[in-house]
């Protein structure tokens, strides 16, 4: 996963947060729920 990448989805799915953790998966706020990046970002 690129930050690139993820940066695009987080615009494309009007998400307000980027969450990186060391040894986790990525995780978007969206609409006030923090959710797992989908795994192919």
């Amino acid at each position: 996963m690129k930050l690139k990448n993820l940066m695009s989805e987080l615009v494309k799915r009007n998400g307000s947060d980027l969450h990186l953790t060391g040894d986790s998966i990525p995780f978007f706020r969206l609409q006030g729920q923090i959710l797992p990046a989908s795994s192919d970002t």
